[in-house]
């Protein structure tokens, strides 16, 4: 599982719970992951998250829609 904001590099992350709505995930320095990101998931899933809450190496996420400017256009 990777978190990408497409200015850097991806980061490593491990998710250890999920749910319809968010997810905690492990990561090696909590201050460093963005405030928003696309979360890339091993099977090709990707979803736009937002930081709730940050812990010494975990991060509370939020799924969110993608900003406006990232939505494909129809």
């Amino acid at each position: 599982v990777f978190m990408a904001t497409g200015l850097s590099a991806p980061l490593k992350c491990q998710m250890l719970d999920v749910s319809a709505t968010g997810a905690r995930l492990r990561v090696g320095d909590p201050s460093v992951a963005p405030q928003e990101f696309l979360i890339v998931l091993d099977a090709g899933l990707n979803r736009w998250c937002q930081v709730m809450w940050r812990s010494s190496v975990e991060i509370g996420i939020k799924f969110v829609e993608p900003p406006k400017s990232l939505k494909s256009k129809r």
